[in-house]
């Protein structure tokens, strides 16, 4: 299918909302991995979302978060994930595909 693999060439992860001060965003089509460094600003009244497209995680995904106070759900009908952040300091995210 053509239009599958156009879909997928353009459709990738990304953070569309950050809780704090954006760091680094990468994301790697070929392998799915998805990194996302910010320092988090607890006084940001709104999580920080992060698109992982079922597209690029077909097997879905593992969710590594850390950092100072957070925590996060992952919500796959809508494939957003969201961080909140209940202290200020550095969060790193790592999402990958499951085999």
């Amino acid at each position: 299918q053509p239009e599958g693999r156009a879909i997928a060439g353009v459709c990738r992860a990304y953070a569309h909302a950050t809780q704090g001060r954006l760091q680094q965003v990468r994301f790697n089509r070929e392998s799915g991995v998805f990194d996302l460094q910010y320092v988090a600003q607890p006084e940001v009244d709104q999580p920080t979302r992060v698109y992982l497209p079922a597209t690029q995680y077909p097997q879905g995904e593992q969710i590594a978060c850390t950092g100072h106070e957070m925590c996060y759900e992952h919500d796959e009908s809508s494939q957003i994930l969201q961080i909140w952040a209940s202290a200020s300091g550095a969060i790193s995210v790592r999402c990958t595909r499951v085999a």
